[in-house]
């Protein structure tokens, strides 16, 4: 048996956890630069408040219905984020992390276990320890894990748990589930198999997986089997290495300033440098780009990339910074307010890559020491806490804007509550 833990409304959750007078009230998580709504809590919800509307067009409802609107602060949902892994590891190491608000584990080794009572602890505990409420979805595949969660937040979110451990169960969860609701079923490919008369789970399980294969790739035919009880999606235990590394944030207040953008790249470039070096890899080419806000009819427009190829596959900051300002050198004109610069590190490999350059030579061992260093500075005393000049120690003219910024409770000393 499978279980998926999500978390209810993760984003507008973590903010309830540390503010009591949020409780009770309609909450909204913003985007970057509190563009649009990105996340609501339950009581949002039910105002059906549109993602697709920009924050200043959406405030008159939201000041008429008593909503509260704040800034994403993703260095408080990380942070709880693994607080609640760990402890999910604490009770069952055999587990993927899905993503920020989702964990499936295997419980195919808990024969004596009444898993319903033990993952009902599971959720007790993790609302106990933590603040945050989770829903638990148990069946024998990936698939219909899904299918129980979303059961669970539609007709049982009190209880938290429910599991399809009978034939019984599964096809009643599967007719009621419609197409569009089941996982890594997109928009388009709900439409096509819409056309086909398949309206719900249950009549997509009949379709034969000799059929779906043909039609619906591989994926699809998995899937099929996966309704029908039989496991084909195992638990990814290590998260995938990826392929690019990017970050093209938009600005708080566009500028046509070429120091601030240049600052801003630099900053993005050393972050997605640490990420490169997480996941034990090497960049060989970044790509820089400049983008001006296309929705701004009044102002010129224009938007320009750059890749740059690196003389040495690496995963030295300096470098990557260095060769991201080239190629914002090359691609930035004036006379023009820009929205964004992004950066974007490709053709990553493993960092144990040996390519080497006759006319370029690195002292890989001594880089990785002291990225290792400034790495361990920076986790311990917050990011960007060691950085390098060309970062700027002012980022007031480009930085992403939050009005509606909470505090970060469990990762700054200044942030911490108070009790008087």
């Amino acid at each position: 048996m499978l279980a998926i833990i999500d978390c209810n409304n993760c984003y507008a959750s973590c903010e309830e956890i540390f503010e009591p007078k949020l409780k009770g009230k309609p909450i909204i998580v913003l985007t970057n630069n509190d563009g649009q709504a990105i996340a609501k809590n339950q009581l949002a919800k039910s105002l059906d408040i549109d993602y697709a509307v920009p924050f200043h067009q959406l405030k008159p409802t939201l000041d008429k219905f008593g909503v509260v609107a704040l800034s994403s602060n993703y260095t408080l949902y990380g942070d709880i984020s693994a607080r609640i892994m760990r402890m999910l590891h604490s009770f069952n190491p055999d587990m993927e992390v899905y993503s920020i608000d989702e964990a499936f584990l295997n419980f195919d080794s808990f024969k004596h276990f009444d898993l319903v009572e033990y993952t009902k602890e599971i959720r007790r505990s993790i609302l106990q320890g933590i603040g945050m409420p989770v829903s638990i979805g148990l069946a024998n595949t990936k698939t219909l894990c899904k299918v129980a969660n979303r059961y669970v937040k539609k007709h049982c979110r009190d209880v938290g748990v429910f599991a399809i451990d009978t034939e019984d169960k599964r096809l009643e969860l599967l007719k009621l589930t419609p197409i569009k609701d089941i996982w890594g079923i997109g928009s388009k490919l709900s439409a096509r198999l819409n056309k086909l008369g398949v309206q719900t789970a249950y009549e997509l399980s009949l379709i034969k997986p000799d059929w779906a294969r043909r039609n619906l790739t591989i994926v699809g035919e998995r899937m099929i089997r996966e309704l029908n009880g039989q496991r084909c999606i195992d638990l990814e235990y290590l998260p995938k290495r990826k392929d690019i590394i990017a970050s093209q944030k938009s600005f708080g207040k566009y500028t046509d300033n070429h120091q601030y953008m240049q600052q801003a790249l630099a900053t993005y470039t050393s972050r997605c440098a640490e990420k490169l070096r997480k996941q034990n890899s090497v960049c060989g080419q970044v790509q820089v780009i400049v983008q001006t806000n296309a929705w701004n009819f009044k102002e010129k427009q224009y938007f320009n990339s750059i890749t740059c190829k690196l003389d040495i596959p690496t995963s030295h900051t300096p470098t990557l910074i260095k060769f991201a300002i080239k190629g914002l050198k090359a691609i930035y004109k004036e006379g023009f307010v820009y929205k964004r610069v992004g950066i974007m590190l490709m053709d990553l490999r493993d960092r144990s890559d040996g390519t080497q350059n006759l006319f370029v030579q690195e002292d890989r061992p001594r880089n990785d020491k002291l990225m290792k260093v400034i790495d361990k500075l920076n986790k311990l005393n917050g990011t960007n806490s060691l950085r390098f000049g060309t970062m700027g120690y002012k980022s007031e003219e480009w930085k992403m804007k939050q009005n509606h910024l909470t505090r970060c409770y469990t990762t700054r000393l200044t942030d911490l509550i108070k009790i008087n």
